[in-house]
């Protein structure tokens, strides 16, 4: 059983819970009377054997909206792979002039002040050495999970 002074102090307690969540004319811990509700809440009450209650208010149902990401094609696409390294691995025919050596002497493909691939169109954002691509460009699958990882990179080229 709760005393007199504890049931108080829980109700004003219970009060300002009730208050916090939105919730008005909460008249006391035994009764749990709710006279208006702004907003769906979680409110506890207490009951007549001292014990807490939670109850809730009624909820209102929010529509559920799939929200999708728009397929990557080559119209969609930023090249956003354009700007990772290609180390060149194979010898697929990439032209001498798109080569460059890194800082360990191994090979990978020219990368221009802007940071982007040598070999990239800017008018058009397409590989003007397609046909010729380096293994790991090959590789690299538009819509794979690595692009889109890189497209999140890069999320103001979509904006």
């Amino acid at each position: 059983m709760i005393s007199t002074v504890g049931a108080s102090l829980l109700a004003n307690n219970l009060r300002e819970q009730a208050r916090s969540h939105g919730v008005s004319g909460y008249k006391g811990p035994l009764t749990g009377s709710l006279v208006s509700i702004k907003k769906p809440a979680f409110i506890s009450t207490c009951t007549p054997d001292g014990s807490s209650a939670l109850h809730c208010a009624p909820m209102t149902n929010i529509p559920l909206t799939e929200i999708t990401e728009p397929a990557v094609t080559c119209s969609t696409c930023a090249a956003c792979c354009c700007q990772l390294e290609v180390m060149l691995i194979t010898d697929t025919g990439v032209p001498e002039r798109f080569i460059d050596n890194d800082d360990w002497g191994g090979e990978v493909m020219l990368r221009l002040d802007d940071g982007w691939c040598a070999a990239l169109d800017r008018n058009t954002m397409m590989c003007t050495i397609y046909e010729l691509r380096p293994l790991i460009c090959r590789e690299f699958e538009m819509g794979d999970v690595e692009c889109l990882n890189e497209r999140q990179g890069i999320a103001t080229a979509y904006r």
